[in-house]
């Protein structure tokens, strides 16, 4: 912890530096695909947002977009940037969440964890030492749990498979063969 507070206290920037480039990298560059256009509204807050047939509203107080991805991870779309730059009053990173900030992450970093001794330096505690808890058993006997591995899977054809232990024929010495099998063939005994 105390290298990530040191690294990112140098930053400068207001969002994070992952988020800044994802800002600079994929948002912005879409965004000027797409066209802005003001709703009418008193407060400059609503927009829509068009490229061809599609056309998409903005809400730059509420902070949502038609397409949902603004509401859901914080970080604006490519409509709600197109939005913001038509606006040409604030930036784009002032419509981000305040989770996604550096103020936030450095709130995150902002606590001190302090170290912990080793058992043996560790000071007798005056309170009894806390029992296990009880373990209630329920009535009745327990039901067999078995696994699945153990039993092979059913035959295709609905014969059950003998998984235990191999059977041999005392008439013929055949592993495998059962007296039943044989009936219909001759014996020489």
């Amino acid at each position: 912890m105390a290298n990530h507070k040191r690294i990112l206290s140098s930053y400068t920037g207001k969002l994070t530096p992952a988020q800044q480039k994802r800002v600079d990298k994929f948002i912005k560059p879409g965004s000027h695909k797409w066209t802005a256009q003001w709703s009418g509204d008193n407060n400059r807050i609503l927009f829509e947002i068009t490229r061809g047939k599609q056309k998409l509203e903005v809400n730059l107080q509420q902070h949502t977009c038609t397409c949902n991805m603004w509401q859901l991870s914080g970080m604006l779309c490519v409509y709600a940037v197109a939005a913001i730059s038509k606006l040409r009053v604030r930036t784009a990173e002032d419509f981000v969440s305040p989770l996604l900030t550096m103020d936030a992450v450095r709130a995150t970093y902002n606590v001190c964890v302090k170290p912990v001794n080793s058992e043996e330096f560790w000071k007798e505690a005056s309170q009894p030492k806390p029992d296990p808890p009880r373990i209630t058993r329920p009535v009745g006997r327990p039901k067999k749990r078995r696994s699945d591995a153990a039993h092979p899977p059913p035959q295709p054809n609905g014969d059950k498979v003998r998984s235990t232990f191999q059977v041999t024929c005392n008439k013929c010495g055949k592993k495998g063969a059962l007296l039943q099998d044989l009936q219909g063939s001759t014996f020489k005994t």
